[in-house]
C-alpha cells in the first residue's frame, strides 16, 4: 500500500512533466523488460497454458494495466494526489456490483448499505462538502475520470479471479498483461511524442515501472497467498491514508474538512460491505 500510494503521488507529480501517453508506455516498457528475464524460465515451461489463456490476458491487461493507469494520469492534471487515492478505494464496491451483474454473485444486505454510504462520502469529496452541488455544476473532471478508471480496475479484479489458472504462474501472467499493456500503449505515444522525455520524468518512469508496476502487484500477489483474499482486502483501505499523508508531505496538497468527512464516510463504507453476517 505504501507503494501504490507513493504511486499516486508520482502520477500527480508527472502530470506536468509527462504526458498519459508517454508515462505509461514507459512505464509498461520498463516492466516488461525486468519481468522477461525473471519469468523466462516459466515461461518456456508453460507456454501451451499461456497461448491458450492469450484472449484473457488480452483483455485483463488492456483493462487492468492500460486503461486503469492511463485513465489515472489523465485523470491527475484536474485533481489531486489525494482524490486520486481516495476515490480508488471505491474498487472493491463496485467489484462486487460487477460480479453480480456478470456472474449472478449474491450481494448481502450489507454490502448494499455500505455502497450507499461510500456513495455518500464520495458525493461529499466530490462536491468538496456540498452533495448538492452536483445537480448544479458538473463535478470536476479528473474525479470523474478517475471513477471511471477505478471501474476499469473493478472489472479487472472481477475476471482476474474468475480466470484464475494453475496452470500459468502470476510472474508470467503479469509479464503477459505488461507486454499487451506496451503495446496497447504504443500507438498513443507514437502520436503524442513531440520531444524527448526530460530528465525529471525519468525518476517518475523509474518509480512507475518499477516499484508500481512490478514490485507492488508482486507484493501484492505473496500476501494473499500467505494470508488469504478475505485478509488481505482490508488493508486496500490504508491506500487513501497513504496518499494523503505522501501528498501532505511531498506535494503540500491541504487536508480539508470535506475531504476528512468524506474520505471517512467511503471507507466506513466498504469496511460495512465486507462483513459476513
Amino acid at each position: 500500500m505504501l507503494l501504490w500510494g507513493g504511486n499516486a503521488v508520482v502520477t500527480k507529480a508527472s502530470a506536468s512533466v509527462l504526458s498519459a501517453a508517454e508515462i505509461s508506455f514507459f512505464r509498461w516498457a520498463v516492466a516488461t523488460l525486468l519481468l522477461a528475464p525473471l519469468a523466462w524460465p516459466a515461461l518456456r515451461r508453460e507456454r501451451a497454458a499461456v497461448l491458450a489463456r492469450l484472449p484473457r490476458t488480452v483483455i485483463l491487461g488492456l483493462l487492468g494495466c492500460a486503461l486503469f493507469p492511463y485513465m489515472m494520469y489523465l485523470a491527475a492534471s484536474y485533481t489531486s494526489a489525494i482524490h486520486l487515492g481516495l476515490i480508488q478505494t471505491l474498487m472493491p464496491m463496485l467489484a462486487v456490483c460487477f460480479a453480480r451483474l456478470l456472474f449472478g454473485a449474491a450481494i448481502s444486505r450489507a454490502a448494499l448499505i455500505g455502497a450507499a454510504v461510500s456513495m455518500i462520502g464520495m458525493a461529499v469529496v466530490v462536491s468538496h462538502g456540498d452533495p448538492l452541488l452536483l445537480f448544479a455544476e458538473p463535478a470536476n473532471r479528473g474525479d470523474l475520470i478517475m471513477i471511471a478508471a477505478t471501474a476499469c480496475f473493478a472489472l479487472y479484479s472481477v475476471l482476474l479471479g474468475r480466470w484464475r489458472s494453475e496452470a500459468v504462474s502470476p510472474l508470467v501472467d503479469l509479464l503477459g498483461q505488461s507486454f499487451v499493456a506496451m503495446v496497447a500503449m504504443l500507438p498513443l505515444w507514437w502520436a503524442s511524442a513531440s520531444s524527448a522525455v526530460q530528465p525529471q520524468g525519468l525518476w517518475m518512469i523509474a518509480y512507475a515501472g518499477a516499484l508500481g508496476s512490478v514490485v507492488a502487484p508482486l507484493l501484492w500477489m505473496q500476501g494473499i497467498s500467505r494470508i488469504g483474499p478475505a485478509r488481505a482486502a482490508p488493508f486496500f483501505n490504508v491506500l487513501p491514508l497513504v496518499t494523503a499523508a505522501l501528498a501532505i508531505a511531498f506535494l503540500g496538497e491541504a487536508l480539508t474538512v470535506s475531504l476528512v468527512i468524506g474520505g471517512l464516510l467511503t471507507i466506513a463504507g466498504v469496511v460495512l460491505a465486507q462483513h459476513r453476517r
